[in-house]
């Protein structure tokens, strides 16, 4: 496999990233729109960057309850689990603070382990996911050396009143219940929307003797509204959403001679977040300007608690092994994007705009709190000197309170940080595309890794105030060919083939990694240099009938290689291990009645990561599948119930041994990958 995709990267000349489309929807929305890197948005095939969009009609699909679900189906994203924590995401072989989490453009908040747990993120507001690979460090500033995940949620603009109202249950004790409405408010020009839900996940334990539950139980409430208006010229959208959880974390009970008691360590989480957004265009001079704005606040607060429990009597008083602690985390975001281009003229455009965070952080595992401010202003040009080429070329000036170069010797609270560049081309001929792209990311530290302290009779994770900023580079090269062949036995059938290859660099890279096994000791440090590489492969097959009564057959066929080599320091020899993931999605739909049948599956090979001693860790190679049928069971143009059924994890994947150790949570190197095989009921129910 490898020998092959090296192959496959070694004969295609050398350009950037390829796009993926929705490769499990019909025939007629092969080409989505990405808004995350233009004011206006942008169709997937005509962009320089690598995106991939995963759509609404296909969450759906899939029957997933929250982003984690989406994301474990996507090449080139590798999924970790943590009992505690949550979830993980690595992009181009790099996780953690390098993959930066969006919604709607505004970065989130509430970091644990260097990850933001995705699974709090439900699925019933999500209109499409953006993935974007490679540093985007110029215009998303720090934690983007990877790439982005941008959340794109609904916006309507209706005519009617539409009331949207699910309900899923499984055989994993899930039980999920989604309401929304979006209500016209003047003549087709505004829309107020709201949203509520409770999600429902009473926990699975492999080992029915013990206390301790592997996946643990968690209660989620959240809602939110919307206020989206359409003027002649501007749109805007305000927003605010609260996400409540309640997780319980139970120990193993302890017998002696008197009674029967165990521990109750209960985490409660709240995310809540509002934003202003406004988009337009207008003109000054002979120069047509776009222009978008957004403004964000993110707020994180985690509680713990830990109580003993007398399992003979129920009675519960407090416990001192471990402390109760509080975790709040502001974000505080400004972006704004200004694109002038000449009317009638509109080949070459020029995109100014400026991104300034403020993030606040107080929790005590930190002796006080902290701040750190980052500003960046950045450029990006759009040059077409021909209809086949396109050359996009960009740069970001930045300014962090913390680290970088003092600006004046007389104050150290304004600091500048190098200069961030990227190059992006695109070529195109025939039914061929090329890019090719270079780009710089910069991150500093997180407030976390340079001041975290948590030490308990579970935990020894230490922060690394000697931290110095990661400084990466990133080459990628991609080829797509797309081609209609529109008369096959009376059918179409439409054919995409995407490859691509990327390379990173990355000097100081920060990883949370064990120190010493026997103590358990993890801390923030800076491991020397990382290399990561990697090639993809992915081809997509669309065979349909013109007629709505005609069944129409997709499949996606992918395979990916990334090969990661770290060097602890310059005296020491390079490291290194390859891993090869995989999937196959089919799909048979048809039109005219709303139904489709789906066949999910995804397949990862030995994954490793690096301890700071030098030593590796080891996880085995998996497969999960995933079943669904969906059908409209009744529609028209009022109202509709679609019902889906289904399987997931149908090989019944639960937990791996990881060798030399997993995860902080990991217990003993065993590490959560599903909490099994399940049958699945949902009811859609959409009324307007």
């Amino acid at each position: 496999m490898r020998k092959t995709l090296l192959w496959i990267i070694g004969i295609i000349p050398a350009v950037l990233f390829s796009q993926s489309k929705d490769t499990l929807h019909d025939l007629q929305v092969l080409d989505p729109a990405s808004v995350s890197c233009s004011i206006k948005g942008v169709a997937v095939s005509g962009a320089t960057e690598q995106v991939k969009v995963i759509s609404a009609q296909t969450i759906k699909e899939m029957g997933a309850q929250n982003a984690a679900e989406v994301l474990q189906n996507q090449s080139g994203i590798l999924i970790s689990q943590d009992a505690q924590l949550g979830t993980g995401i690595s992009l181009q072989g790099l996780s953690g603070q390098s993959v930066k989490i969006l919604v709607n453009g505004a970065p989130v908040a509430g970091r644990l382990n260097g990850n933001i747990d995705i699974s709090q993120i439900p699925t019933n507001q999500i209109e499409q996911i953006e993935i974007i690979e490679g540093p985007m460090s110029v215009l998303f500033g720090s934690d983007a050396m990877g790439g982005i995940i941008n959340i794109i949620t609904k916006q309507p603009i209706l005519t009617r009143t539409k009331t949207n109202a699910r309900l899923f249950l499984d055989g994993r004790r899930n039980t999920n219940l989604d309401v929304d409405f979006a209500i016209p408010v003047n003549r087709q020009h505004s829309t107020l929307q709201l949203f509520a839900g409770r999600h429902f996940f009473g926990g699975m334990d492999f080992d029915t003797l013990t206390r301790n539950y592997d996946w643990k139980p968690k209660t989620k409430y959240f809602g939110g509204l919307g206020f989206h208006v359409r003027g002649d010229k501007f749109r805007h959208d305000i927003r605010a959403n609260h996400f409540y959880e309640n997780m319980l974390d139970r120990s193993n009970a302890e017998f002696n001679l008197i009674t029967v008691t165990g521990y109750n360590n209960r985490f409660f989480t709240q995310r809540s977040d509002a934003a202003v957004q406004s988009s337009g265009r207008f003109s000054v001079g002979n120069k047509s300007i776009n222009a978008k704005f957004n403004n964000s606040w993110n707020g994180y607060h985690r509680l713990n608690t830990l109580v003993k429990r007398n399992l003979v009597t129920g009675e519960e008083t407090p416990s001192f092994i471990g402390e109760r602690d509080t975790t709040r985390n502001h974000l505080f975001n400004a972006r704004g994007f200004f694109e002038i281009e000449k009317k009638r003229v509109r080949k070459n455009t020029i995109m100014l705009g400026y991104d300034a965070n403020h993030e606040i952080l107080s929790t005590g595992k930190i002796r006080e709190a902290k701040s750190i401010t980052d500003v960046g202003i950045f450029a990006q040009g759009k040059w077409q000197p021909n209809h086949r080429l396109l050359i996009q070329p960009s740069i970001r000036g930045n300014f962090n309170s913390r680290f970088g170069e003092p600006i004046l010797t007389t104050t150290q609270n304004l600091r500048f940080t190098p200069i961030i560049p990227a190059l992006q081309t695109r070529y195109k001929i025939g039914n061929s595309m090329w890019r090719l792209s270079y780009a710089k990311g910069y991150r500093a530290p997180s407030l976390k890794e340079l001041y975290f302290l948590f030490v308990d009779i579970n935990h020894n994770v230490r922060g690394n105030e000697q931290l110095q900023a990661e400084v990466a580079h990133n080459a990628m090269a991609s080829y797509k060919y797309r081609h209609t062949y529109p008369n096959i036995n009376g059918r179409i059938l439409a054919v995409e083939l995407n490859t691509r290859g990327f390379y990173n660099h990355i000097s100081q890279q920060i990883q949370l990694a064990m120190l010493d096994q026997s103590t358990q000791l993890y801390q923030y440090i800076n491991i020397g240099k990382i290399n990561s590489t990697g090639a993809n492969l992915d081809i997509d097959l669309t065979y349909k009938q013109h007629s709505r009564s005609a069944w129409t057959t997709t499949a996606t066929l992918g395979a990916d290689w990334i090969n990661t080599r770290s060097q602890l320091s310059d005296s020491s020899d390079w490291q290194g291990f390859n891993t090869i993931q995989g999937k196959c999605n089919l799909k048979l739909s048809h039109q005219k009645t709303k139904s489709s049948a789906q066949l999910f599956c995804r397949y990862s090979g030995n994954t490793r990561g690096f301890l700071a001693n030098g030593n590796t860790y080891q996880i085995a190679p998996y497969t999960l599948v995933d079943f669904t049928l969906n059908t409209a069971i009744a529609n028209n143009s009022n109202h509709s119930i679609i019902l889906q059924v289904g399987c997931k994890n149908l090989l019944n994947v639960t937990q791996l041994q990881g060798q030399a150790g997993g995860g902080i949570h990991g217990g003993n190197g065993v590490l959560n990958i599903s909490p099994g095989r399940a049958l699945f009921l949902s009811l859609t129910f959409q009324f307007q």
